[in-house]
């Protein structure tokens, strides 16, 4: 997810105000090297703004025992990020990420006296995580189950109240189908701020399409490649309705064209038929759609609000 992570944070910095104070990138990896980080500076110098790059190298063996999540345990790596900086507040967001909006807002959100503050996906009553969905009977169907790519995390309650190890314990238990994100949903369940939904916009979302179709392209939301394929895997752009939006970013990176970010793009193609084929059929026809769309010569799709 190397391409990824020069993607956000390029266009995170880009869309931040000039008179901001220096945005601090926290990274958490368990390969990333210095050498990655002196690429990520290059990413970002040319934007002529503020910024600090710090790598926080993680141990991976703790959670080996936890579901894995395409073959790796990064997701749990968010859960120790209170514990890791000295930081009353901070904002965590995923790699599959776009930023076309000021992120400053959504860092001044009023948590209240809930730890953390997320946006909604879907409903407890009728989201696709049947662990939660199961363990929160008692809960109302309209109840909002929540997406972890974007967490604005008050540290000093997330500390007090040993979250980092309920939600840790919860996974050794329960071996979830959605991981961390499961184990927060449960553990937090009403703890949670609903944070304003244009900070974690689904990119297959359809209901989504009117701001993302041009000329805005999703300008004023943070968008999220929650589905696959992701836009940095083989030809996603042009199987992805989002994935042309996506490349214009990428070329503005250090990454792009060089022969590291070839060799990524190369490690990925055996794995295309095994993994993918089906995620990019589905996107193909939702990229096809959404053209169409776009162009208003289909002008009612299913899935989005009239």
């Amino acid at each position: 997810m190397l391409d990824g992570l020069h993607v956000v944070a390029y266009s995170l910095l880009e869309n931040s105000c000039a008179s901001a104070d220096d945005v601090q990138f926290h990274i958490f990896s368990d390969d990333l090297t210095e050498e990655d980080l002196e690429m990520l500076q290059e990413t970002l110098c040319p934007l002529n703004k503020g910024f600090e790059v710090q790598l926080y190298r993680i141990d991976s063996e703790r959670f080996n025992t936890f579901p894995s999540l395409n073959e790796s345990l990064a997701t749990y790596y968010r859960l120790l990020v209170p514990h890791l900086l000295d930081l009353e507040r901070f904002l965590y967001l995923d790699v599959d990420m776009l930023c076309r909006t000021n992120l400053a807002p959504l860092f001044e959100e009023d948590l209240g006296d809930c730890p953390v503050g997320m946006v909604p996906e879907a409903l407890v009553g009728n989201c696709i995580d049947s662990t939660v969905r199961n363990l929160l009977n008692e809960v109302p169907e309209d109840h909002p189950y929540f997406n972890a790519g974007v967490l604005l995390v008050d540290a000093i309650k997330w500390k007090e109240e040993g979250l980092t190890e309920k939600c840790l314990t919860f996974v050794s238990e329960h071996q979830p189908q959605f991981h961390d994100q499961s184990a927060m949903n449960y553990i937090l369940r009403n703890r949670i701020k609903p944070l304003p939904e244009q900070y974690n916009v689904h990119t297959n979302g359809r209901r989504w399409w009117p701001c993302l179709k041009a000329p805005t392209r999703g300008k004023g939301c943070h968008l999220h490649f929650v589905d696959y394929p992701k836009p940095w895997d083989p030809a996603s752009r042009f199987f992805h309705p989002m994935g042309t939006l996506w490349h214009r970013y990428f070329r503005k990176t250090a990454l792009y064209g060089t022969s590291q970010a070839r060799e990524i793009r190369d490690m990925r193609k055996p794995q295309l038929n095994k993994r993918l084929f089906k995620s990019y059929q589905k996107s193909a026809k939702d990229a096809l759609l959404f053209g169409l769309y776009s162009a208003s010569i289909v002008k009612r799709v299913k899935g989005i609000p009239e």
